[in-house]
Formats: structure tokens, sequence, C-alpha cells
């Protein structure tokens, strides 16, 4: 693998300091990728639940702060120290250019790279969704990680095909096809390698992100629930995670 750094970039429909309260706060963090604390200052602390338990929390130090164009963190990982950045970069008609671009990789593993493109493309789509559709709704969120049968080549079609979204493709209004699951109906935001990206609007708005991965050398799918709007939308997002947790236990 290369050491250049890894970028992955999308153009959102909204102004900087709108994406910059998404990009470079607590709230806004958890708002379209995970629960996170945010100290808003060079020096300060942040924090992201990606899975349960301690392990399942990053921690990172923010090196760059400068709204609303620019916001860098590190973190160590495996005795590598890993920076991610964040540029916003206004466009004409009220749009900007949101890129996300990780550095210090070094050499190593491929498969990490090519997962780590593939899940911060689902989160942009995510962003954009945000920002475009569901701009300042309260919002519940749930994540669920179960393990699949086989290689991430095999689990992953199996899954998408168990929902039926078997070859769905950005663009695409879709309902799932899944005996016990809410029957959410939407688009298709995103599909990439081993994820998809769905922007929900019956029965209720909202974002469904699935992704399967291989990570620590063990095949899993992660489903992310986002509701937003309504009177208590986390309620909302639990009461759907119990039927995910049968539909991925089953």
């Amino acid at each position: 693998m290369s050491e250049e750094p890894l970028e992955v970039s999308a153009e959102i429909a909204g102004p900087p300091e709108q994406i910059w309260e998404l990009i470079a706060s607590g709230p806004g963090i958890s708002a379209w990728f995970m629960p996170a604390t945010v100290e808003p200052r060079v020096g300060g602390a942040i924090e992201q639940r990606h899975a349960p338990g301690e392990e399942g929390v990053a921690r990172g130090e923010i090196t760059a702060f400068e709204p609303p164009r620019r916001f860098v963190y590190e973190e160590s990982w495996d005795d590598q120290t890993i920076a991610t950045e964040y540029l916003v970069e206004a466009r004409a008609g009220g749009s900007c250019v949101v890129r996300i671009v990780t550095h210090g990789l070094g050499c190593g593993d491929d498969a990490f790279a090519d997962g780590l493109v593939s899940g911060w493309t689902q989160a942009l789509a995510t962003l954009a969704a945000r920002v475009e559709a569901f701009d300042g709704l309260p919002v519940g969120f749930e994540r669920l990680w179960a393990p699949a049968a086989g290689t991430l080549e095999e689990a992953w079609p199996a899954f998408l095909a168990a929902l039926g979204l078997a070859g769905a493709r950005a663009g695409d209004t879709v309902a799932l096809a899944a005996d016990g699951l809410p029957p959410l109906r939407g688009t298709v935001a995103v599909v990439v390698d081993h994820g998809l990206v769905l922007r929900t609007d019956a029965p209720a708005a909202g974002v469904l992100r699935v992704a399967g991965t291989g990570f620590g050398g063990r095949t899993s799918v992660v489903v992310d629930r986002y509701r937003y709007g309504g009177e208590d939308p986390q309620a909302a997002a639990a009461a759907e995670r119990a039927a995910w947790e049968r539909f991925l236990g089953a």
C-alpha cells in the first residue's frame, strides 16, 4: 500500500458553517457518524464510539481547529499515529465539497485501506442526507454488529439478498423484503464494495447504512440506523433495533 494519504470526497448541498457544526462537534458527529464527544480547540480530546465496550471507543487529540474549513485529529492505531483531516470548500450555488483525508497509514494492508475508503464513502453519503434532507431534526441512532458465516465475499451478497437489496444501485427506489424487519422504503444513496446507504422515507424518515467487514479476521455485518424527527427518535431507533437483533440472530 502506498504511503500517500487516502482521500474521499463528496459535494454536499449546504453552506460551510452548517457542515462545520456536523463534522467538528460532538452532537454534530453523533447525528450522522457515531456517538462522539469533542473539545472544540487545538489540543482538545475527541472520542468516538465505534463498537460496544472500552475497546470500541477511539480516542484522539485535535491538532487543527479552523472553523469552518479545516478540522484535524490524531489517533494511535497499532503503534502508528493516524491523522484524519476534514476540509470544507465552498462552491458556487450554496454547496460545499467535503474532503476526508487520512494521513500516516504507511505501508501495510491494502484491504484495510480499501475498507477505510468504503467506510468514509458511506459516512459522507449519510452526512449529505443529514444536511440535505434532515437538517436540524432530532436524531436517534442504533448500531448492531453480527457475525456472519463464510468469507466476506460470500457473506455480503447473501446478506443483501436476505434484505431484498441484491443488485440495488444508487438512485434506485427500494423496499426491504425481509420477514420481521420494519417495511423500510427509500432511495439508495450510494453502493460500494461491501456497503450500501439508503435514505428512508417510509414508514419513517432516516438513514439505513449496512456494511460487511472482515475486521480482526472475523466476518461480520454492521447495521447503522438513524431515525430523524418525531417525538422520540431514539426510542423509535431502539424499537427497530429489537427487530434487527432478531433478524440477525436468525
